[in-house]
């Protein structure tokens, strides 16, 4: 992600905290004045989001941060603060939830509908505010190409592999080495690919911000809502407006956030990403590149975004043969949406050779 980008949200996520907090502690106070069970959810909601938007804050100031220890960087910080915000968001919807029941239990009537009204209306301001800041930061930027669209760039890539293969006689283990260039396409430094992943990460944790405000801004609907409904009402069922209202909302706000939910949990632990296949890819890697005699350990992931990474190992004849199947092999998983691969082959010919040798002397012995 731009440095530019960067800087305008954390200075949006620097103000939505300052503008929460305060809100936060206005909806506490009025909320045990007036007895509104709706206005004291909304006030916890509110200080939620302040964690929110500092775990985003937070997250959003490391995820660019280089680090000897991390080899890919603090790439994955965002998704862990959309993960965390979309589950302190869920524990907060079921705290709701039994308070809301309770109240259906033992109904108890509003005190002081209009200054209810007021803070409602204030914190629905603050709120469509919030909105209005981060509504383009998850749906302006997340137009971009297909990945499958974009070309790699071609460079020089020094690799060194090593290579375990059985044998007619038992395991025999060779390092093979191939030192020098081979033409690749190794899109794992390309700049534009990672500036890509970058920014979807990034709005996976600005999603996260925003489902927190989208339920603020529902919670102060209701506030409004159950104020009217006691200035302008009367009779016994009134009294359940409140915490029928703020069921709705809860309801509401895990259906949304559920998604994300899902979808930063399955990141994390590196499951397999919806649109891959691997049964298919396999077999299709095989019948589309002559010369590749048998493939296994194929492991395919989602570090951030649309970041893919693979990585598969690849018997062949020898080592000549593999420097052309390799561009063939990266160019293959590119055309699928997979720009970072890692591939470690395995020579039969040289395999062969040392079972050969093995057998001589074990027969000479």
């Amino acid at each position: 992600m731009a440095m530019k980008d960067q800087k305008r949200q954390i200075i949006k996520l620097s103000i939505m905290i300052g503008l929460t907090f305060i809100f936060f502690l206005c909806e506490l106070v009025v909320g045990h004045i007036t007895n509104s069970l709706a206005l004291i959810g909304d006030s916890y909601h509110m200080i939620s989001d302040v964690l929110a938007l500092v775990i985003g804050l937070a997250c959003l100031a490391i995820s660019t941060r280089s680090s000897k220890q991390n080899t890919f960087g603090w790439a994955r910080a965002e998704i862990l603060g959309a993960l965390v915000n979309s589950v302190f968001l869920a524990a907060l919807c079921f705290t709701i939830f039994i308070e809301a029941i309770q109240r259906l239990i033992t109904p108890n009537n509003l005190e002081n509908p209009k200054l209810l009204l007021i803070v409602g209306s204030v914190g629905l301001l603050i709120n469509l505010l919030g909105l209005a800041i981060f509504y383009n930061e998850t749906h302006g930027h997340s137009h971009g190409g297909n990945a499958r669209q974009e070309r790699p760039i071609k460079e020089k890539e020094n690799f060194l592999q090593m290579e375990t293969c059985p044998s007619t006689s038992g395991n025999v283990t060779e390092n093979v080495r191939e030192n020098g260039k081979i033409e690749s396409f190794n899109v794992s430094t390309a700049e534009n690919r990672s500036g890509n992943a970058s920014s979807k990460a990034s709005q996976m944790n600005i999603k996260g911000v925003f489902l927190h405000i989208l339920g603020d801004a529902l919670g102060s609907l209701v506030v409004i809502t159950s104020a009217l409904v006691v200035i302008f009402c009367e009779g016994g069922w009134v009294a359940y407006v409140d915490p029928v209202l703020s069921i709705f909302i809860v309801v509401i706000i895990l259906s949304t956030t559920y998604s994300l939910l899902k979808q930063s949990a399955l990141i994390l632990i590196q499951h397999v990403p919806d649109h891959i296949r691997i049964a298919e890819l396999s077999q299709k890697l095989c019948s589309e590149i002559d010369g590749i005699l048998g493939i296994h350990e194929l492991h395919i992931w989602q570090l951030v975004g649309n970041r893919i990474i693979a990585s598969v190992h690849v018997k062949c004849r020898n080592a000549e043969e593999y420097k052309s199947l390799s561009v063939k092999i990266k160019d293959f998983f590119h055309d699928e949406g997979i720009h970072s691969t890692t591939i470690q082959p395995e020579f039969v010919e040289v395999c062969n050779q040392f079972s050969t040798i093995f057998i001589r002397l074990t027969i000479k012995t």
